[in-house]
């Protein structure tokens, strides 16, 4: 009980969030169960979970790509940090999934394994072609 209160917290992913669920496949899915642990902060490579900055009201999972100081720029598939393209690994062992973004439908992605503080992870990959491709740029304060 008390690693409960002061270390660890666990959380289950929600099965009805189509916005959570199309962000966080193929590393997670809805209803699946996460172990989160409160002692230190979280390091390169770790998923995390906050508040959704535009939607207080939901959560945001993503993986730590940066630390203090640095940029962080997402082109499309592409991580960049600092201007500097993060590595890939290439394709996962089951190499196509599906996403249902909350419009409806299904998009099939590709996954990646990408490399972040020197472990591989998997990451969804749109078709370059797919009209969801966005820029994102972040300073880490």
């Amino acid at each position: 009980m008390f690693l409960r209160i002061t270390a660890i917290r666990w959380w289950q992913v929600p099965a009805d969030d189509p916005y959570l669920d199309a962000s966080i496949t193929p590393s997670l899915r809805g209803g699946d169960w996460v172990l989160l642990w409160r002692m230190t902060p979280p390091a390169l490579g770790a998923l995390v979970l906050c508040p959704e900055p535009k939607h207080p009201e939901r959560v945001a999972i993503g993986r730590m790509l940066g630390e203090e100081r640095n940029t962080v720029k997402v082109d499309g598939s592409r991580a960049y940090v600092n201007d500097k393209a993060q590595p890939t690994e290439g394709p996962c062992a089951d190499d196509r999934f599906n996403v249902t973004p909350p419009g409806g439908g299904e998009v099939e992605q590709r996954c990646m394994m990408e490399v972040a503080s020197g472990l591989a992870h998997q990451r969804g990959d749109a078709e370059a072609s797919a009209p969801a491709r966005r820029l994102i740029t972040a300073k880490i304060a």
